[in-house]
């Protein structure tokens, strides 16, 4: 299964996704419009989600310290993928 038919059967599952409970209500609103940005695109099979959805997610993650952690992982997988 590759990483995109991996993230579109998580998003599009009954089950779905769980945002940590613990973190600030404006990370989990991001976090959320991200998520749901990314499944329409993989189930509408758009090209692409538009920048500003990350860019908001990315700044949001950075304002608080207990998810700084999550935003350097997502840097490096960006990295990683040749995104950045």
């Amino acid at each position: 299964m590759t990483p995109e038919e991996r993230v579109k059967k998580i998003l599009t599952s009954e089950k779905g996704y769980k945002i940590r409970d613990d973190y600030p209500e404006e990370v989990q609103v991001a976090v959320k419009t991200f998520l749901e940005a990314t499944k329409m695109v993989l189930t509408e099979e758009l090209d692409s989600i538009p920048i500003e959805y990350l860019e908001k997610m990315m700044i949001t993650l950075m304002k608080y310290p207990e998810t700084h952690k999550v935003a350097g992982e997502l840097i490096q997988i960006m990295k990683d993928d040749g995104v950045l």
